[in-house]
């Protein structure tokens, strides 16, 4: 059966790709690489970084929404990627990144999160949800863990 996965587990602005989590290439098996792209010009519905009710507000006041969906070549792992999935994950990685003509990061979701967290907080009022997904990637590796709770 086919099944569908999203390695990185959330969204970026489409200026990169986020790190991969391992467990869709654990089983060794083959996958078919498929990426998306939002040509739209004033708001890309995939950035997830800014309040609900504005993305809502800005996906619903945009005269279309439009995505791109691209079939990349079945991905058929060597032996190595086989036996280290973490190696598999960044090799379709970086097979997605370059069809995408976009660079990788070691970014995750919690990272994500953390900087979510990190804009509710007082402790850092420098911090705004307008800041490209690379910065507040950036900043929440960088954030001490305590501020996030």
């Amino acid at each position: 059966p086919n099944l569908a996965i999203f390695p990185e587990g959330t969204t970026t602005n489409g200026h990169y790709v986020a790190h991969f989590r391992s467990g869709a290439f654990v089983s060794g098996q083959p996958v078919q690489p498929v990426v998306l792209r939002y040509p739209n010009e004033e708001f890309n519905v995939a950035y997830a970084s800014i309040p609900t009710l504005l993305w809502l507000w800005r996906s619903l006041t945009q005269i279309e929404n439009r995505v791109v969906v691209e079939y990349l070549p079945l991905y058929v792992p060597s032996g190595a990627e086989k036996a280290d999935a973490n190696a598999y994950a960044r090799n379709v990685q970086r097979v997605m990144a370059a069809a995408l003509g976009v660079p990788i990061t070691t970014a995750t979701l919690e990272h994500k999160l953390h900087f979510h967290a990190l804009c509710r907080s007082s402790a850092y009022p420098h911090i705004d949800w307008r800041m490209s997904d690379e910065q507040l990637m950036h900043l929440a590796r960088d954030a001490p863990a305590t501020t996030a709770a």
